[in-house]
């Protein structure tokens, strides 16, 4: 039984990794333009990489949101399967 939990608690951790990956390589690369952009251009606004970061992280989750929630479904089934 213990096995079972440790497997599955290492699967959890997995998958939150993995459907976390997008959102954050999304605002990394968001950053890093609007860096570059304020960089070159010398503005200095604080809130402006907030606001293209939050958008492009809230479209990346709608976007994924079918593949996640298919994942999520898939991780619970098994669960439920095993215990």
């Amino acid at each position: 039984m213990e096995d079972v939990i440790v497997q599955h608690a290492i699967k959890s951790i997995y998958i939150a990794v993995t459907l976390s990956a997008p959102a954050v390589a999304t605002a990394t690369v968001i950053g890093l333009c609007v860096s570059i952009f304020q960089t070159l251009t010398q503005i200095q606004e604080q809130t402006l990489p907030f606001l293209f970061k939050m958008i492009g992280t809230m479209g990346t989750i709608y976007l994924m949101s079918p593949w996640i929630s298919t994942v999520f479904i898939r991780f619970f089934h098994s669960v439920f399967e095993t215990m």
